[in-house]
């Protein structure tokens, strides 16, 4: 509605101040005064525009009325009509917003406070809710623990299974041995046993020279415990790679060759921290070459000596016993295993106490009474350290020193022998009585070892091989024995060393006459020497061995031993034999 001439300014006023409201805020803003555009604040300034409307309506008004000296004073006479009222209008828009951002501060601090109070809350049922999930995940884990075994390998015990509780345990190791060998003798000719049919008479066999590769050693190892660490198991085999000429057979046992063949079995009880007891096949508590595992020589295989003078294993029951310094065991068994005469590692046929005691049945040829004994002093060294015949650079020095004896007493069998032998007895008992003594110096990158060796058996009764010529076998063997060896690191990696050893047959026993074809048996002192180096690419896990072995006198077929290269020869003076090795065990 348009204003109509002669009506009242101060009608209109009102809508001036509202005008003016706006200016205000656009002064404002254009000043950088940022307003505040939350819808809260939108209200309130609609609310206030309402007010300042109002108040402005009557502000004008009675100002429109009032007489001019009133609204003009003397010290704003100069200013523009309406500035005053702007200023009040200005100075109150300030002071509301300021109420107004006294007030939104204390909203947004409720609401704040509100919002960390359900946030904690939130969190809280979030946190209930993932621990029970964990607690939940802890005992099916626990309880497929307790159901089920947990696998690994570390460097001590090899591949392994093993409770969560840690009272059963399998651990699953193996060891292969690769080789390549060359013997050659001066004047051929291979030791033919003349039996039927014949033995050991290969062209190649016979020739001077002698090569080839073979698998000496191949092996599976399980053990571990049951129901507590203190009850232990050991079961060691290997597959068969030589003929062995068992007593009371027709000839060689080949059924052996591939087959895998139990070295080791028992189990063993600790009665304390101390003493423990075993029982099942073991290796006889006897020379200390023997006792350390064949991947733990210096040298690629055993000698000659120990091959043909330790007792070797046998079926029966240990005690034993170990403190920081002192070792002792005894063991009752079947009796030794018969190889002085080379019966088992060259087929001779010759058993001057008749033996065999390994995966044997009860009544098959053992002894009726034996027992084994070996103590050791350790003066200097830790245990571990003799588990091998080397001494790595960097280990401590080391000094063991060791004596052990064997007494058997064996009832001829009655009758035939259950594979078919026929016994020849003169009456009485065969007995055989030995004993060794050894030192063991370790220096922390060298090593020293010397062993002797005494052997004494009487034979009054022996097993003749139907349908063989050899002659049977009766009276006293008296066997001397000794090794000396030594080694040195060039360096952590490489590893010299030299043996030397020496047998000799101080009594011999008498031999019956055989078939008019029995091959010669003859009886002569053992002399080699071996040099070679050991490469351990890693330690005794992956190594390799190279060693040339050379008989200064006659290999005998009572003294031949194959698994080191040594042919028996009943022709010619000497043999020398180059062997290399790679092993690999884990």
């Amino acid at each position: 509605m348009e204003p109509q001439e002669g009506s009242s300014p101060s009608q209109y006023r009102p809508l001036d101040a509202v005008l003016w409201l706006h200016m205000l805020a656009d002064l404002r803003g254009a000043n950088g005064m940022r307003p505040n555009t939350t819808p809260q604040n939108v209200s309130f300034l609609s609310t206030m525009a309402m007010s300042v409307a109002l108040a402005g309506f009557t502000t004008l008004d009675a100002v429109a009325q009032a007489p001019i000296e009133e609204v003009v004073s003397s010290d704003t006479a100069s200013q523009p009509f309406g500035q005053q009222a702007f200023e009040s209008l200005n100075d109150r828009l300030d002071s509301l917003e300021r109420d107004n951002g006294y007030l939104q501060a204390e909203i947004d601090q409720l609401r704040q406070e509100a919002g960390q109070e359900w946030l904690t809350e939130k969190r809280a049922t979030e946190i209930r809710g993932l621990v029970q999930d964990v607690l939940a995940d802890s005992e099916a884990r626990t309880s497929l623990q307790d159901s089920a075994a947990t696998a690994g390998w570390d460097s001590g015990r090899g591949f392994y299974l093993r409770s969560a509780d840690n009272r059963f345990m399998l651990q699953i190791s193996g060891m292969m041995q690769a080789r390549y060998l060359w013997n050659y003798s001066t004047s051929g000719g291979f030791t033919n046993y003349n039996t039927n049919p014949p033995l050991q008479n290969s062209a190649v066999r016979n020739n001077d020279n002698a090569y080839g590769f073979d698998l000496p050693h191949t092996r599976l190892v399980f053990k571990g415990h049951v129901f507590e660490p203190g009850i232990r198991f050991f079961i060691r085999t290997q597959f068969g790679s030589f003929e062995s000429f068992q007593p009371g057979t027709f000839s060689t046992n080949g059924a052996n060759i591939g087959a895998l063949d139990v070295l080791d079995a028992y189990v063993a009880f600790d009665l304390d921290n101390q003493w423990s007891v075993r029982v099942g096949q073991f290796k006889l508590p006897f020379s200390r070459e023997r006792l350390v595992s064949v991947q733990n020589l210096l040298t690629a295989d055993r000698s000659s000596v120990d091959t043909l003078m330790s007792v070797g294993r046998s079926q029966g029951v240990e005690l034993s016993t170990r403190t920081d310094s002192f070792s002792w065991a005894v063991a009752v068994s079947d009796g030794g295993t018969d190889n002085l005469l080379a019966g088992i590692s060259n087929n001779s046929g010759y058993f001057p106490l008749g033996t065999q005691p390994t995966n044997s049945f009860f009544w098959d040829r053992q002894a009726t009474f034996a027992i084994t004994s070996r103590v050791e002093f350790k003066l200097s060294g830790d245990w571990s350290e003799f588990r091998e015949m080397t001494s790595p650079i960097g280990a401590s020095p080391g000094l063991l020193l060791g004596l052990a004896g064997h007494y058997q007493i064996g009832q001829a069998p009655y009758g035939p022998t259950p594979n078919g032998g026929q016994v020849y007895s003169g009456g009485g008992n065969n007995e055989w009585i030995s004993v060794t003594a050894d030192a063991s110096w370790n220096v922390g990158g060298a090593t020293v070892y010397g062993a002797i060796y005494y052997s004494n058996s009487e034979t009054r009764w022996s097993v003749q091989n139907v349908g063989t010529n050899l002659p049977r076998i009766r009276g006293t063997t008296n066997l001397i024995g000794m090794i000396l060896q030594g080694s040195m690191y060039m360096t952590p990696k490489w590893e010299l060393f030299a043996r030397y050893q020496y047998l000799d047959p101080s009594t011999t026993p008498t031999l019956d006459p055989g078939g008019n074809n029995a091959a010669p048996v003859e009886f002569s002192p053992l002399s080699i020497a071996t040099l070679g180096a050991n490469w351990y690419i890693d330690g005794q896990d992956l190594r390799w061995s190279f060693q040339v072995g050379y008989a200064f006198n006659e290999v005998t077929m009572v003294s031949g031993t194959l698994n080191n290269g040594f042919r028996p020869l009943f022709a010619g003076t000497n043999e020398l034999v180059l062997l290399t090795q790679l092993q690999l065990q884990f």
